[in-house]
């Protein structure tokens, strides 16, 4: 357990750019632990901040709709999985259902040590990544999505992200989580071709990516993120343009392409 946690839990951070996404990892993985409790007790450098990162745009990208102001987003990360694919090198547990509620309990157990250092400090989104959330089970997100709006300080208009794999979802349990607060999916789709799932050991099917978004949309999202990557072993341009057109046809608010890359300690 004492491993999970350290690779846990949740972490705030203020929206960047995308140039400046090698930053942010090392402010959530290195300076969060050590400076953030030191940067809230100086507002204004905290503002400060925050305007330097939205230097040059015409809108600030946070809801509030101002630069004199922090926006925390939050990101609560779930690496449990049902199984474990070819490419995945993020922290993640296979076959470690046990483990789940000790996890739960270390992670409400870190958001109440975590929400005094975020007192009066807006939460403009909040995600749920992995790992698989939607394996971890929705009983336990909209758990930690309960206690996430009773300790911070949660925007009405925040947008609430779920990541899920087509193969662990119901429509009971995206009924579940639309009902807790969660307006917006991730759903991992990968590619409609049955050949490059079974090549990258995908446990969906694309007829599970199609049911998975009808459910979804009957449970109430309106906004939908298909992943897609491209570059898998055996496909074309043609497959990959075939995938693209498929995913397009079940009309989802946005499309997220990722190249595939080969990382060290994968097979």
């Amino acid at each position: 357990l004492s491993s999970l946690y350290i690779f846990s839990i949740v972490s705030f951070t203020f929206h960047v750019k995308p140039a400046l996404h090698i930053f942010l990892l090392l402010w959530k993985f290195l300076i969060f632990p050590v400076v953030f409790p030191r940067l809230l007790s100086f507002p204004s450098l905290a503002r400060t901040i925050w305007v330097v990162y939205n230097a040059g745009e015409q809108t600030p990208v946070c809801s509030r709709k101002c630069f004199d102001e922090v926006c925390i987003h939050g990101y609560i990360h779930i690496p449990f999985c049902r199984s474990k694919c070819d490419y995945c090198d993020f922290y993640s547990l296979a076959g470690k259902e046990e483990k789940m509620d000790q996890y739960q309990k270390a992670l409400l157990s870190h958001m109440k040590e975590t929400a005094p250092l975020a007192q009066g400090i807006p939460v403009d989104t909040i995600y749920f990544g992995g790992g698989t959330p939607s394996y971890y089970g929705s009983k336990r997100v909209k758990e930690l999505l309960v206690t996430i709006k009773k300790l911070f300080q949660v925007e009405k208009t925040a947008e609430i992200t779920v990541e899920c794999n087509p193969d662990s979802v119901t429509l009971k349990d995206l009924k579940r989580l639309r009902r807790a607060g969660v307006n917006r999916l991730s759903i991992g789709m990968q590619s409609a071709q049955p050949q490059e799932l079974e090549a990258i050991h995908r446990p969906h099917s694309t007829q599970q990516t199609d049911q998975a978004v009808a459910w979804a949309r009957k449970a109430g999202f309106d906004n939908l993120s298909l992943d897609l990557i491209y570059g898998l072993p055996g496909q074309t341009p043609e497959s990959w343009r075939s995938t693209v057109e498929h995913a397009l046809s079940l009309t989802p608010q946005h499309l997220s392409c990722y190249g595939l890359k080969v990382e060290e300690g994968t097979p």
